[in-house]
């Protein structure tokens, strides 16, 4: 089978004080987004091979206000995902990959950039029994920023009846990014404001959940599903900005002396701790005609083990509520989402 899929998506709108506190921020911000992928698969029996490339064009265009020069960049994103997939038993299933991907950036504050990356995976889906599935799974991530480095996984799962119990830990990482790294570094001044770091080291983590799924049935024309889930994630070396003054910025080559700066630095160590609830629903009110509900509940702390005072650690949300409403009649379908964030 062959699958061809474009898409074009277009965004204006207001950005005051997303990234700022200061009274002369009044930003506003333009994103024009292109995105354009290609698919070949191929299937015999118990096995499958997939072959995805994809091509990703961002313009983002940033004004601070409307007496400064607006921040303009262009960035692009080339993927190429190889996967198989091999059957051996009913309850023995296998899925191989590599992951290629090559992102660069034009910008005249973060300069002209190119990473690569390359991700060799693999994960075995068994299951014991009729009820209990176990999922092992390790990807190794080449970068040339990092090195190499593998991320061992493991997923659990019981499912009887209407209940689901499942569990899952695993190590994962993060690079930063080309703002992260180089933010206002092409600038020929800059008296304020996030400054990259080139030497950031990746975020490293340790996650673990454990949750439980009620499906209610009772309906043929109604599906509702509950979900509960504990999770905590211990990460060193989260990337984040702090408030840093000139004389002790590593890099002063385009900075005044009279500014202080949000520097993105690597924090020792800091802990979340969270829990969700969600509801999911589907209703059928005809035969062409579907709604679907969703709603949920985040709960969040941060344990910031180093003191050091950093910006997202200190704002953002401990509570978030969210929803959505989806209306399907034939292939026509109308949305209305919702975020409460505290």
């Amino acid at each position: 089978n062959l699958a061809v899929r474009s898409a074009i998506d277009h965004r204006d709108f207001a950005a005051q004080n997303f990234y700022t506190v200061l009274k002369s921020d009044t930003a506003s911000e333009k994103v024009k987004t292109s995105w354009n992928q290609v698919r070949l698969g191929y299937q015999r029996n118990k096995m499958a091979v997939s072959l995805d490339a994809g091509f990703k064009s961002v313009r983002d265009t940033y004004l601070f206000n409307p007496h400064a020069i607006a921040n303009s960049s262009k960035s692009r994103l080339w993927q190429g995902l190889l996967t198989l997939q091999q059957g051996f038993s009913s309850s023995t299933n296998l899925v191989a990959g590599i992951n290629f991907q090559q992102r660069n950036i034009a910008s005249n504050d973060r300069g002209d950039h190119t990473l690569n990356q390359l991700a060799p995976f693999v994960s075995l889906v068994q299951n014991i029994g009729q009820h209990f599935t176990v999922t092992p799974s390790v990807r190794v991530d080449w970068r040339e920023s990092i090195g190499t480095e593998a991320s061992p996984q493991i997923n659990l799962s019981y499912k009887r009846a209407g209940w689901q119990l499942r569990a899952s830990a695993g190590k994962t990482i993060r690079d930063a990014d080309f703002t992260e790294r180089f933010n206002n570094y092409a600038k020929a001044l800059v008296t304020g404001g996030n400054v990259g770091n080139p030497d950031l080291k990746a975020e490293r983590s340790f996650s673990y959940e454990a949750g439980a799924d009620w499906f209610l049935t009772a309906d043929p024309k109604t599906q509702l599903k509950i979900s509960g889930t504990f999770f905590q994630r211990r990460q060193n070396n989260l990337i984040d900005y702090v408030t840093t003054p000139y004389a002790q910025m590593p890099r002063k080559d385009n900075l005044s002396p009279t500014g202080t700066f949000g520097l993105a630095l690597n924090i020792a160590e800091v802990n979340t701790t969270g829990f969700e609830l969600d509801l999911q629903s589907s209703s059928s009110i005809s035969d062409n005609q579907k709604l679907l509900l969703n709603a949920g509940l985040t709960w969040l702390n941060s344990d910031n083990k180093s003191q050091v005072q950093s910006f997202y650690l200190s704002s953002h949300a401990k509570f978030l509520a969210n929803f959505a409403a989806i209306y399907q009649v034939g292939g026509f379908s109308l949305s209305l989402n919702g975020l409460f964030k505290q």
